[in-house]
């Protein structure tokens, strides 16, 4: 149970530790001040300001992704988004203190603990990764793993699982044709698959691919549901398009996870649920007078209807529900879209014009700033949407999009969490981001969704509305 769960259990490592650094510091900051300044200082850290420090390094460590991240990342980055943790909570403390007179401590008693704060979070953090590398070695965390049909460029990706231990995976060998390229890998039959797996008591197949979605994975499904497999495809595109995308810790796309699910996925539902609920019902109170106001406007610039609902779903065949946005073109939009299908200028099943005729004045600036996505809050109260989740598509183009069968397949893993409100897909591109990479991004989440990954997009999520970034 623990070396399944040993990632889950690391971050929660890192967090304990994280308290007790800065505890340890403030009682070293007691005792070395009255020898390092000599103006009578005690180096007294009061609880009220320590109580206050750990809070918010903990609040940024959790939205800038270091404690999600801290398994998958390298000791270099890792430290580094420690670095920045603390100067962003520094930064934070030190304001406090010049507009607010918040003056639980001198500064230069301040600088001392920062100094001694950093010199400890950084010690700890490469201790804590040699500790997580050690376990790895006894199999801690670690997922032993096959590729299929090696012979496909997979080479570098290859090279980088294994190069890269700290990702979590233990190539045991290449199933299928050799390649000409050196390795110390074995080489396995495809008709040794099934009896390798059992021996090897392999957890996940990698499929080399150059189409993530068509990649003809459909075969292996029976042995994946019999033996508990995972399957992630790797492909050159998406791990491109995932690296820019600011992701770090990706290897692979899953496109089949068979395992039942347990008490943890059950909790994690309902701490995401309870997140949702209170959050959303936080929000329509905060953002009520933009409601209000953004209402009004509509109705005087264009009268009834000011809610827009639109029949959406995640995936074809999936859940269907009424999908609220504020009205930001004329009355008859959707009667005018046919004429308008070749000036599209995104793909699959999103449509999207730059200079949208429909568009009404005011429908532009409530655009701009996502402000007409703001009644999806009520989808959320509901229980039919998250506040961070995969973006859903129209039913209408759904059912008018000819993708073949097996796409639909490669994607279903989108219905497995709610839809959302934002996502990475509004993170890293909004209407500038295309169909493939946004349901690479929302597959992504899928498979690492909780609610410290919900804060973190979120968090991330403001700047890019405030700035109108990416929007059409």
């Amino acid at each position: 149970m623990l070396k399944r769960r040993w990632k889950q259990v690391f971050i929660s490592v890192n967090i304990i530790n994280d308290i007790f650094v800065f505890i340890i510091s403030a009682v070293l900051c007691e005792a070395l001040t009255p020898y390092l300044l000599n103006n009578g200082s005690t180096g007294i850290i009061r609880n009220d300001f320590l109580i206050l420090f750990i809070s918010t390094y903990l609040f940024f460590s959790s939205v800038e992704g270091i404690y999600r991240g801290s398994y998958n990342i390298s000791v270099a980055r890792y430290c580094f988004g420690a670095f920045k943790t603390l100067m962003q909570t520094s930064l934070v403390i030190i304001t406090m203190m010049v507009f607010i007179k918040f003056y639980s401590i001198e500064r230069e008693e301040l600088v001392i603990f920062i100094l001694i704060s950093s010199i400890l979070i950084f010690t700890s953090k490469v201790i804590l990764k040699s500790l997580n590398h050690l376990m790895q070695d006894f199999g801690f965390g670690m997922q032993k793993s096959l590729v299929i049909d090696p012979i496909h460029f997979s080479k570098p990706l290859i090279e980088r699982l294994i190069n890269n231990p700290y990702l979590g995976y233990e190539i045991i060998g290449l199933v299928g044709k050799t390649t000409t390229e050196k390795t110390d890998l074995k080489y396995f039959k495809l008709s040794q698959l099934s009896e390798i797996v059992k021996t090897e008591k392999i957890n996940t197949l990698f499929i080399p691919s150059t189409d993530l979605f068509l990649n003809g994975y459909k075969s292996l499904e029976p042995l994946t549901k019999k033996s508990s497999l995972k399957i992630k495809i790797l492909s050159p595109n998406s791990e491109l398009i995932l690296r820019h995308s600011g992701i770090h810790d990706l290897v692979g796309v899953t496109m089949n996870e068979p395992y039942p699910e347990n008490k943890f996925i059950k909790f994690k539902n309902i701490l995401k649920r309870i997140f949702d609920f209170f959050g959303s019902l936080l929000l329509i109170i905060i953002l009520s007078p933009v409601l209000i106001i953004t209402s009004l406007a509509i109705i005087f610039e264009s009268g009834y209807p000011v809610i827009y609902k639109q029949k959406r779903s995640s995936v074809k065949n999936g859940k269907i529900f009424d999908f609220y946005k504020f009205r930001s073109m004329i009355k008859n939009a959707e009667d005018e879209r046919s004429e308008l299908d070749n000036l599209n200028e995104s793909s699959g099943l999103l449509f999207k014009i730059k200079k949208d005729p429909r568009v009404t004045n005011l429908g532009k600036i409530i655009r701009k700033f996502s402000i007409d996505e703001l009644p999806q809050l009520i989808n959320v109260l509901k229980g039919e949407m998250s506040l961070v989740g995969p973006r859903p598509f129209p039913i209408k183009d759904i059912d008018n999009l000819n993708f073949p069968e097996e796409f639909w397949d490669s994607i279903n893993r989108r219905s497995t969490v709610k839809p959302g409100m934002t996502g990475l897909w509004q993170v890293y591109g909004r209407s500038e981001i295309k169909f493939d990479e946004m349901i690479l991004l929302d597959l992504y989440y899928v498979e690492n969704y909780s609610v410290l990954f919900d804060l973190e997009i979120i968090y991330q999520t403001i700047p890019v509305v405030v700035f109108g970034k990416g929007a059409w």
